[in-house]
């Protein structure tokens, strides 16, 4: 069997031009296919993320039936036992509370629906960083005569307003009154979510307290976890520690991100398969014409004493030397591909709109984990053989004594 590898190894390097083209093929489809994929991952995982750290958080805690309607009335009370369970968890780093309320914003120009959102500053910065995204005015800061109001760039475009500029809030109560408000624009923010920043305004959430009648009532808690791969285990505690509670993961707020993801795992190896797929036919089809072109050769063997199962392991082994000479060739391209991109990024500027309605930042990073390059190896051995074997079935069903005849 050695003797017969190394007769197929040179058979292969007798047509250099031929066997070359065949290794380019292979090496630069499996390039396409996994910087494809790495692509693909990156954009799901910065959407992700993005979602997570702007908007979610790690978990999310509310009353009970919050979420079906957001009911003004349904509301945590127990907030000071809350916080005392969540500081003594040391895998909880940080969390903030949340009053939110559905109503208008309203310039001199123009209104618009929002969610208004209570915040404390301190705590929402310390979980989802929103002064980092500040572009113009400031994060709160001292209060003045007329409470302050944050808002994404791109809604203050809409209503015409700019910073030091005052807005009119209004939203209902729990006892179904309308309250309006007025509040001084103290800064706007962008984040890569412009959607969200166009649904989205903040208010220190005493003020908001104080015009819904609450005291020290919330109707969200967001929670920071030092490590995101804490979160199944970290899970079960929490949904103990808070009984009368709905205690929500990332994936449980917002199932639709989780089953996206779940997608594009998916996606990225049907990817794989259809590259594959096509390598196998194109394979296929040089083998066959090798095959064809040798008749008098594969003849000649079998007539001289060679066996029909030596000649089919002849041609099985040229086939899959072609394909895994190619395969470390294509690996390390990739591989080097992915690491550059994953470290100095690939910029989609010039289509910055569209990135940033689907919330992802236009500098894309790659990601890849190693696990997925055993996988192609896997891939494209089943590959190399499945191609062979009609080629090679071929070959030793050939007549010795017409073979030797034809021209």
């Amino acid at each position: 069997m050695w003797t017969i590898a190394k007769i197929a190894w040179r058979n292969i390097w007798r047509n250099k031009l031929r066997s070359f083209a065949v290794f380019a093929s292979v090496a630069l489809g499996l390039w396409a296919g996994i910087f494809a994929t790495s692509l693909a991952n990156g954009l799901n995982e910065q959407r992700i993320s993005n979602v997570i750290d702007n908007q979610l958080s790690h978990f999310q805690i509310h009353a009970p039936g919050f979420r079906d309607n957001f009911e003004i009335n349904k509301v945590i009370t127990n907030t000071e036992s809350i916080q005392q369970k969540l500081d003594s968890n040391p895998k909880v780093k940080a969390y903030t509370t949340r009053t939110m309320v559905s109503g208008m914003v309203s310039s001199a120009s123009s209104s618009k629906g929002v969610q208004i959102k209570g915040i404390i500053p301190e705590n929402e910065n310390a979980v989802v960083n929103l002064e980092k995204f500040m572009v113009e005015g400031e994060y709160f800061g001292k209060a003045g005569r007329t409470p302050s109001i944050i808002l994404g760039k791109t809604l203050a475009d809409k209503l015409n307003v700019k910073v030091r500029k005052k807005l009119i809030l209004k939203f209902q109560d729990g006892n179904n009154e309308v309250i309006a408000a007025a509040f001084k624009v103290k800064g706007l923010y962008k984040t890569v979510d412009t959607r969200n920043d166009e649904m989205t305004v903040f208010i220190e959430q005493p003020k908001l307290n104080e015009l819904l009648g609450f005291s020290d009532e919330v109707h969200e808690v967001a929670i920071l976890l030092n490590d995101i791969n804490n979160i199944e285990t970290i899970s079960p505690d929490l949904k103990a520690a808070f009984p009368n509670l709905l205690v929500e993961s990332w994936k449980e707020v917002f199932p639709g991100l989780d089953t996206a993801d779940q997608l594009q795992e998916q996606t990225s190896m049907l990817l794989l398969y259809i590259i594959m797929l096509a390598l196998c036919f194109g394979i296929l089809n040089t083998m066959l014409m090798v095959v064809l072109e040798r008749v008098r050769e594969f003849g000649m063997l079998m007539a001289v004493g060679m066996n029909k199962l030596k000649v089919f392991f002849m041609v099985m082994f040229e086939t899959i030397f072609l394909m895994l000479t190619a395969t470390p060739v294509g690996l390390a391209m990739a591989w080097l591909t992915v690491w550059y991109f994953s470290k100095f990024g690939l910029d989609f500027s010039g289509q910055s709109e569209g990135f940033e309605s689907m919330g992802i930042d236009p500098i894309v990073y790659p990601v890849l984990t190693y696990d997925y390059y055993p996988k192609v190896i896997m891939l494209v051995v089943a590959a190399a053989i499945l191609s062979a074997i009609y080629p090679a079935i071929r070959a030793v069903r050939l007549n010795p004594a017409e073979s030797i005849r034809k021209l």
